[in-house]
């Protein structure tokens, strides 16, 4: 598999001294959004899905919102 980098690497890492990315874009939303594995929430197994939005996010600063786990918790943060 290769990996291409793009101008958005430092806007998906929290750190410079990081020695890959925190951020991995699996889905683009309208508007140039991402969905994103989250693997910098911590030491987890699996990394926690978000969406990353790319108008707020700055370099080594992204702005990200966790994604409910699951359909009730959608239904719970509707409004």
């Amino acid at each position: 598999m290769a990996v291409v980098a793009t101008r958005l690497d430092a806007h998906l890492a929290r750190s410079p001294e990081a020695s890959g990315f925190d951020l991995i874009p699996f889905a683009a939303l309208v508007g140039g959004d991402f969905l994103v594995l989250d693997y910098g929430a911590g030491a987890q197994a699996e990394p926690a899905v978000s969406v990353w939005h790319h108008q707020t996010s700055d370099a080594f600063a992204p702005d990200i919102s966790p994604v409910p786990a699951s359909f009730v918790g959608v239904l719970c943060a509707v409004p």
